[in-house]
């Protein structure tokens, strides 16, 4: 399955109002929605007011028609400011991707054009308490009726889900042979309750709940793509997000880099600043080398998806990648604070918190590690393959 190219390839886009409206409104109040475990629901009214949260939107529709290429930069300027903030943020693309390029022209249209005028926010539902990322153990079910389908299941640790104005879900039919389908469903339908916010270790200015769906019904026209097509969709939709993730790792590695070099540049030892110790810079240069490296790989796979080519081989590696070196560069970088980067009074705590899960959603390391073996080795482990080999 591919994707078509974006619109605006090549888009030139002016980040410096972004990081303007980054230092002064999401770097100022990220303490205070981490301490209270608020949702900056203002914050995202705001960048929607000023087209960032539209800018995948395809022009046809109203929105910026970016390509991944350019979307990587405002995934880091966001994270850079608050990866709780960018997590909220990037789940719109994950799903309203799927209504891009999937659901019927008359809804795609509705939905997409209703975003870029109207500020909303959407729920990618894939996740359940016992399946994870595991595609063959979903138990939510849309079961066909007529005129559409009837929704039943839990989902869990689903983005958005207590403030969202729409959802996109990947449901099971259990009476057909190609089983899993992708659907839209409106937040306030009868049948939907919301959970209670999951209280986190991290990012947790970040909505996070369980969603429950009891007999929610699902009009025929609001199937996306085909039945039996959802988790291609699902599957390559969290693909292309993937490079989303890493250039928000790459963002939270620049901004603890930033706030080490002002520390260590105002701490004063043998009549000297920290910051001129040769065995601090260098490890300072490892770190940002490999920042760097992290930059370069997702550069890659957002051009690799800009060209119309699959990149989960890149998107794997990229992720798996900047958001390694992501939490090692905190780390580091607390050690480096000393006891100050203990206490919370201190920015580089709230970082070492947050920046955990970027390791862990849309797919574990480990599961990375599974996908790129798999794109790398697979076409020699198949059974013809393998009797090949044995009769040679």
């Amino acid at each position: 399955m591919k994707f078509p190219q974006s619109i605006a390839v090549g888009t030139e886009v002016n980040l410096e109002s972004l990081r303007e409206f980054v230092s002064a409104k999401v770097i100022a109040a990220a303490a205070t929605h981490d301490k209270d475990d608020g949702f900056p629901l203002e914050i995202y009214r705001e960048l929607h007011r000023l087209g960032w949260l539209q800018a995948f939107i395809p022009r046809e529709f109203g929105g910026g028609g970016l390509p991944t290429s350019d979307l990587i930069h405002i995934a880091r300027e966001v994270a850079y400011g608050s990866s709780g903030v960018y997590t909220s943020a990037c789940v719109l693309p994950l799903a309203l991707t799927p209504i891009i390029h999937f659901a019927q022209p008359r809804l795609r249209a509705t939905l997409c054009e209703d975003f870029v005028r109207n500020f909303q926010l959407w729920s990618f539902c894939f996740t359940e308490p016992d399946a994870g990322f595991d595609i063959n153990s979903l138990k939510t079910t849309a079961s066909k009726v007529p005129g559409g389908y009837l929704l039943n299941g839990v989902k869990c640790f689903i983005t958005n889900a207590g403030v969202a104005d729409h959802l996109t879900v990947i449901a099971r039919n259990p009476n057909a042979e190609r089983t899993i389908s992708a659907f839209y469903v409106p937040a306030n339908s009868p049948g939907v309750t919301r959970g209670k916010p999951l209280e986190k270790m991290g990012q947790r200015c970040s909505n996070t709940s369980e969603l429950f769906f009891e007999k929610v019904f699902i009009p025929d026209e609001h199937l996306i793509g085909v039945e039996g097509q959802g988790f291609k969709i699902a599957y390559h939709t969290l693909q292309r997000n993937k490079t989303l993730v890493s250039a928000a790792a790459v963002g939270v590695s620049l901004r603890a880099m930033d706030l080490i070099t002002e520390h260590l540049a105002h701490r004063i030892r043998y009549e000297k600043p920290l910051l001129a110790q040769p065995m601090i810079q260098g490890l300072l240069a490892q770190l940002q080398t490999e920042i760097e490296a992290s930059w370069l790989l997702t550069c890659r796979s957002a051009a690799t998806w800009d060209a119309g080519v699959s990149a989960v081989k890149e998107a794997s590696m990229a992720k798996l990648f900047a958001t390694h070196t992501a939490v090692k560069v905190v780390s580091e970088i607390v050690e480096l604070f000393g006891g100050y980067g203990y206490c919370r009074e201190f920015e580089i705590e709230r970082l070492h918190r947050d920046v955990r899960v970027l390791e862990i959603y849309e797919g574990s390391s480990f599961i990375q590690q599974t996908l790129i073996a798999r794109e790398l080795f697979g076409k020699h482990l198949t059974p013809a393959a393998t009797t090949k080999r044995r009769a040679a």
